[in-house]
């Protein structure tokens, strides 16, 4: 099984004894009222047990939907803590672009390092999907939970206020007949005269602005999918002539999209 070291916490502006960064908590609606936050259940454990908080120490609590709460623990509680909540934002740090990878499934393990570098860099939205090369195998309940640990855990780990979206698995057909829906969709497949991805992405178009990158199995995909999802207006994003592994040609699409549309790198001053 392939083993990816975890990502360390960095960038934000307070600190926790020690001088680290607040732990990060996600948390539910009916955790959050009248101006105090609830850790219980896996997160309580993890607050009380594991970084030993105690009355006084920060920490920060995010619902998953864009709401991000600074805030001080009050008291413990047998199933965790309570923390007064000194400050609230909303969707800091996500990407104003609104992406969704559409993934073919691949080995677990792949496919669980595509959701975390996903998450990481503002994927809104995965959609696994089965396409001809794609190797047979079930993705069942189990592991749609445990991608969705997945996204939460590195929600957390990279600064993230929201929770990406899990879809699937569908079939290839029913991914690429959404593409209509959105602003912009791409599949990654080997073209030498496919248009720069900063091209593609360079005119600028009304928020919400939806992008969709399809990208294919192990195997990549056959030259009638391509052709298929060409008939229904996608455009071809040819990831450059080095062959990419499974996991790392999703997060290196991911990549160039955002970068291209500003969502990654320097802040404009102006």
């Amino acid at each position: 099984m392939i083993k990816y070291p975890p990502m360390p916490l960095v960038g934000f502006g307070g600190s926790a004894p020690g001088g680290e960064p607040p732990p990060r908590f996600l948390v539910g609606p009916d955790d959050v009222r009248q101006g105090s936050v609830h850790l219980r259940g896996e997160e309580g454990h993890h607050a009380r047990n594991v970084f030993r908080l105690r009355p006084g120490d920060p920490f920060v609590a995010i619902d998953g939907q864009g709401a991000e709460y600074e805030a001080v623990v009050q008291i413990q509680t047998p199933d965790g803590l309570i923390g007064k909540i000194t400050h609230t934002t909303r969707r800091t740090r996500e990407p104003l672009a609104r992406l969704t990878l559409a993934q073919a499934v691949v080995k677990a393990p792949k496919l669980s390092a595509v959701v975390a570098f996903g998450t990481a860099l503002g994927v809104a939205e995965f959609v696994l999907f089965e396409s001809v090369r794609t190797q047979k195998r079930t993705v069942d309940d189990t592991e749609l939970r445990h991608l969705n640990a997945v996204a939460a855990s590195t929600v957390k780990q990279s600064l993230r206020a929201t929770l990406p979206l899990m879809r699937g698995p569908l079939t290839y057909q029913e991914v690429i007949r959404e593409a209509a829906a959105y602003n912009r969709a791409f599949i990654c497949a080997s073209d030498p005269a496919a248009t720069p991805i900063a091209t593609s992405l360079a005119a600028r178009v009304k928020l919400p602005n939806r992008i969709l990158v399809v990208v294919g199995p192990e195997g990549g995909f056959d030259d009638g999918e391509v052709e298929e999802a060409r008939a229904l207006g996608l455009k071809t994003f040819d990831l450059g002539p080095r062959r990419l592994r499974a996991e790392l040609a999703a997060p290196t699409a991911c990549a160039l999209a955002l970068f291209a549309v500003g969502d990654l790198g320097p802040t404009s001053s102006s």
